[in-house]
């Protein structure tokens, strides 16, 4: 789970089809350039997950992202009772 989060994270947070793709083709590279460190049975497990389990295995990852994410509060209502707006 940690090694998949890692390269999760190189690859910017790609879903699970396109990081399938990129495992299969990636992981011996990373193992190489010391961007991902884990055993061989771990990058093994890693080029032959499929990308439903990719998926839910990153779902509580995906939420935690998303409730840290900052978020610009919406233009306040108020602005627009003394501003005009045109609408169609």
């Amino acid at each position: 789970m940690r090694a998949l989060a890692v390269v999760w994270e190189i690859f910017d947070c790609p879903c699970g089809q396109r990081l399938e793709a990129a495992l299969r083709q990636q992981v011996e590279h990373l193992r190489e350039l010391g961007e991902l460190r884990c055993s061989a049975a771990v990058a093994e497990k890693l080029k032959r997950v499929s990308a439903k389990t990719i998926d839910r295995l990153l779902a509580k990852e995906k939420q935690a992202r998303l409730l840290k994410r900052c978020r610009n509060p919406g233009v306040h209502p108020l602005l627009y009772q003394k501003i005009a707006v045109k609408t169609a």
